[in-house]
C-alpha cells in the first residue's frame, strides 16, 4: 500500500509519512522533513488516481484530522443568554462585545467588553441603552464599531421598545450619531461593512417584536457612510426577513446574505449585494433554512463561514462554507454545542471567532485548516 500511496503523492508528503511511521519517537529536531502543511494536504485529500483504491482518508494516514473548532479559554468568563453582538476592530486588534441579556435571561443590560486574543475585559463606559437583537459591525474607514437599533424596555418594562439609534465605539467612548436620515426603528436586522467602498450595509429587520418571529418584517436596504444613512432603491430585493446573517466577501466585493425568518417561515435562500443591486444565488446544495445563525468571511481562504442557527424545532450545530458559487457542508470536529451564537473574523490570527455566552466555554475559533497531531 505504501508503494501505491508513494506513487500518488509529492515527495515531501511521502517522506513525512515515512519518517512518522518508522521513527515515531525521534525528537522533533531529527524528524525531518517536517509534517506537510494544510496547503500541501488539502489538494490530495480524497483524490486518488486509481478508482479501485480504497485507502482511508489521507489526513488520517498522516495523523491529521479535518478542520475543527477549538475552544479559547479565558480567565474572565462572560455569561449572557443572548442579545449580544461582536465586531473585530482591526486597527486595535480587539474584538468588541456589546450585550444584551444577563445570565438569568430576564434582565436587559448594557455592557461593553473587549477580547485581546487571550482574555475578556469589561470596560467601565456608558453607551447605548440596554437592548437585544441589535446589530454591530466594524467600520474600518472611520475606525469605529457601528451599532444600530435593537429592542429595549418599554414603559411597562417589557422588551417591546423598538430602537432606531446609531452609535459608534472608537475604543474609548461610545458616541450617539445625530443623523439627518435613518432607517426606522427595528430589531433582528443585519449589518455588513464594504471595503474599499467604505459603507455599512443594513438589510431587513422586524418592525414590532423580533422575539416572537411574527413580523411584520422589512426588506429595506440602507447604507451608512460614517455621517448619515441613505436608503437604496434596488430593482430587486430579498423577501422581508429578520434574524438573518450577512458577511462581506472582500475578494469578490459582494455582501452575502443567507436565511432568516420570513413572513411564511424560516428561509434558506442566498443573496448577494454588489453595491447597487441584489441578486439571488441558486446553488446545488445549501444549508438548511435557518434563523439566528452566525456568518463571517474568512479572507485568508476566501470563504464565507456559517455556523449554527435555529431550525424552527431544535438547533443546527453544522458548519458550512460558501465560495461564491456553492455551499459545502464541512465535517468540522468539536462543534460548539450552543444555541445563541455570533461570529467575526480575526484577520491578524486568520481565524473565525465565535462567541456563545453559554458557560463553561464561551469562545471558539475556526480556521478551516487540517489539524495534525504533534
Amino acid at each position: 500500500m505504501f508503494n501505491k500511496l508513494a506513487s500518488l503523492l509529492p515527495a515531501n508528503i511521502v517522506l513525512a509519512a515515512f519518517f512518522t511511521v518508522l521513527f515515531p519517537c525521534l525528537p522533533a529536531a531529527f524528524s525531518q522533513p517536517q509534517r506537510p502543511s494544510g496547503s500541501d494536504l488539502i489538494p490530495f485529500t480524497n483524490h486518488w488516481t486509481s478508482p479501485d483504491y480504497k485507502a482511508p482518508d489521507l489526513l488520517s494516514i498522516l495523523g491529521c484530522d479535518a478542520a475543527r473548532w477549538k475552544p479559547r479559554i479565558s480567565t474572565t468568563l462572560v455569561e449572557t443568554l443572548g442579545g449580544f453582538n461582536i465586531a473585530y476592530d482591526s486597527a486595535r486588534d480587539r474584538i468588541v462585545l456589546f450585550f444584551g441579556v444577563d445570565d438569568s435571561g430576564s434582565n436587559l443590560i448594557s455592557e461593553t467588553w473587549e477580547w485581546d486574543g487571550t482574555n475578556w475585559e469589561t470596560l467601565a463606559v456608558g453607551g447605548p441603552e440596554p437592548r437585544v437583537n441589535q446589530s454591530m459591525i466594524y467600520d474600518s474607514s472611520h475606525s469605529e464599531s457601528i451599532l444600530f437599533g435593537g429592542q429595549g424596555y418599554d414603559e411597562q418594562h417589557f422588551f417591546k421598545k423598538m430602537l432606531g439609534d446609531t452609535w459608534g465605539w472608537n475604543g474609548d467612548t461610545w458616541s450617539q450619531k445625530q443623523t439627518a436620515h435613518s432607517p426606522s426603528p427595528r430589531a433582528g436586522h443585519a449589518l455588513a461593512f464594504r471595503s474599499p467602498a467604505g459603507d455599512t450595509v443594513l438589510f431587513g429587520g422586524d418592525k414590532v417584536d423580533s422575539l416572537d418571529y411574527s413580523g411584520p418584517f422589512l426588506n429595506e436596504t440602507w447604507t451608512w457612510d460614517g455621517a448619515d444613512w441613505s436608503q437604496a432603491s434596488p430593482l430587486l430585493s430579498p423577501p422581508p426577513r429578520s434574524r438573518h446573517a450577512m458577511a462581506y466577501d472582500s475578494h469578490r466585493d459582494r455582501v452575502v446574505l443567507y436565511g432568516g425568518q420570513g413572513e411564511s417561515g424560516i428561509l434558506g435562500d442566498t443573496w448577494e449585494w454588489d453595491g447597487s443591486s441584489w441578486l439571488q444565488i441558486n446553488t446545488a446544495v445549501s444549508p438548511p433554512p435557518l434563523r439566528a445563525h452566525a456568518m463571517a468571511y474568512d479572507s485568508e481562504r476566501q470563504k464565507v463561514v456559517l455556523y449554527g442557527g435555529e431550525l424552527g424545532i431544535g438547533f443546527s450545530y453544522e458548519t458550512w462554507e460558501y465560495d461564491g458559487t456553492n455551499w459545502a457542508k464541512i465535517k468540522a470536529g468539536n462543534p460548539p454545542v450552543t444555541d445563541s451564537v455570533v461570529m467575526t473574523y480575526d484577520s491578524l490570527r486568520k481565524e473565525c471567532f465565535l462567541f456563545s455566552g453559554e458557560p463553561p466555554v464561551t469562545n471558539f475559533v475556526y480556521d478551516g485548516k487540517p489539524n495534525c497531531t504533534e
